[in-house]
């Protein structure tokens, strides 16, 4: 249960991350420093998300097998 709520807490981080990153680069410009942190941040709790979730999925079926 443990992974649930940390999937539930990075999906929560990742949607909270965005909406101050579209903020701010509205605000400052894409190529800010300010967005660019705020992006290279939001990567990192994607690619973590992302690594939780692998241990999730259905493996792949693979043709030919039964």
């Amino acid at each position: 249960m443990k992974n649930y709520y940390s999937l539930l807490d990075l999906s929560n981080q990742i949607d909270h991350l965005r909406k101050q990153m579209i903020e701010i680069g509205t605000k400052k410009g894409l190529k800010s420093p300010e967005t660019l942190f705020q992006s290279q941040e939001l990567d990192k709790l994607i690619y973590a998300y992302q690594s939780l979730t692998k241990g999730f999925r259905e493996p792949s079926k693979t043709k030919g097998g039964n």
